[in-house]
């Protein structure tokens, strides 16, 4: 189950809850407890559209035909600043419309418009596609992703010695298993869940991309420093209050640990809509037993490609607000321009037969 807090005062809290059958976002009255709405996860028009976005809809091969085309826009991209080059000889007259050469070359406004405009916006749309490859299934995944993950050594997956006490009272708040399994020093550990595999609902991405393939930490152990309070119960009220008590304001999501090594874990990032600025980016694990902070991530703990990926995606996703929306309008324009000249001259081209 995860709970998402309310993004100010007029707003509902969230809570996924998930089923052996189904999987249901129910929106709650924060102030009456009153269920507003309940409706299946990751339903609706605009995931249906994030599907295609992501995949064609054909899954994997979808992927890898998404990862094919920014391959090959790249490719366009690249090619034609050498064109460009070649035909104006400098950086200012590819930049800049010059009339002068436009006319000595015959070539229609429209299109010299369209080649010093594209100039401009291939550096953004260059970057669109080096930001969205990086979520695609070979290049991303098995490469940069792979090479670029957070270090989950920060907090130690090996072994560690038994920490669990049974006599105190978190125990309780296992809302599972009563009776925890503790983890034995010097057994070989169990392979520990993604980031993206325990957080992330669906095919939608929640988690911040360096920290997707990390391992998450595991309660049960001696590792962390002080967090919540020995003598308080762990349960979502108090994890909440503790939340608040570390700096966490307005809209954050907290997922509660799954299976008996789980952990708290407490997050707020732009990938998830939580605020629009990417670089107040923290992550925060608790462990279910000891309530010790097993991992506080911010964003300057990302090493440098988690940064710009971090930034990149938020531009990418159109997250940082109006202002970048109208910036990315000019594409559209350059391309409708370049469309309407090349109709144009197809239609103005007198037919001719083969002799």
């Amino acid at each position: 189950m995860k709970y998402i807090a309310p993004r100010d005062t007029n707003t509902v809290a969230l809570f996924q809850v998930k089923s052996a059958s189904h999987e249901n976002m129910v929106a709650v009255n924060p102030y009456t407890a009153d269920i507003v709405k309940s409706t299946p996860t990751n339903s609706g028009l605009y995931y249906t559209f994030n599907d295609i976005h992501a995949d064609l809809l054909l899954g994997k091969v979808g992927d890898y035909i998404q990862e094919t085309t920014a391959s090959l826009t790249i490719l366009m991209i690249l090619t034609g600043w050498y064109l460009w080059w070649q035909k104006r000889k400098s950086l200012k007259a590819m930049l800049i419309p010059n009339d002068a050469v436009n006319n000595k070359k015959k070539r229609s406004f429209i299109r010299t418009i369209h080649a010093t405009l594209g100039s401009w916006i291939s550096v953004l749309l260059l970057f669109f596609c080096i930001s969205g490859m990086a979520w695609a299934g070979i290049w991303g995944e098995r490469m940069v992703q792979a090479w670029s993950q957070f270090p989950a050594g920060k907090w130690g997956v090996a072994p560690m010695p038994l920490s669990i006490d049974h006599s105190q009272h978190h125990v309780g708040m296992d809302m599972n298993n009563a009776e925890a399994t503790p983890h034995v020093h010097g057994a070989t550990p169990a392979t520990a869940p993604t980031h993206g595999d325990a957080l992330n609902t669906g095919s939608t991405k929640d988690v911040p991309w360096v920290l997707e393939l990390t391992p998450m930490p595991t309660s049960g152990t001696v590792a962390g420093k002080d967090g919540i309070a020995s003598n308080i119960p762990i349960m979502i009220d108090t994890v909440d209050r503790f939340a608040r008590e570390i700096g966490f304001v307005g809209r954050y999501q907290l997922n509660l640990p799954q299976g008996s090594t789980g952990v708290w874990t407490i997050s707020q990032d732009s990938m998830s809509y939580d605020m629009k600025n990417p670089m107040a980016d923290r992550t925060v694990h608790i462990d279910r037993y000891s309530g010790n902070i097993l991992a506080d991530i911010r964003f300057d703990d990302y090493n440098a490609f988690g940064k710009f990926m971090a930034a990149g995606i938020a531009i990418h996703m159109g997250t940082l607000g109006w202002w970048e929306r109208i910036g990315q309008c000019p594409i559209l324009l350059s391309g409708y321009c370049y469309l309407c000249e090349r109709l144009h001259d197809v239609v103005a081209t007198p037919s001719t037969s083969c002799q």
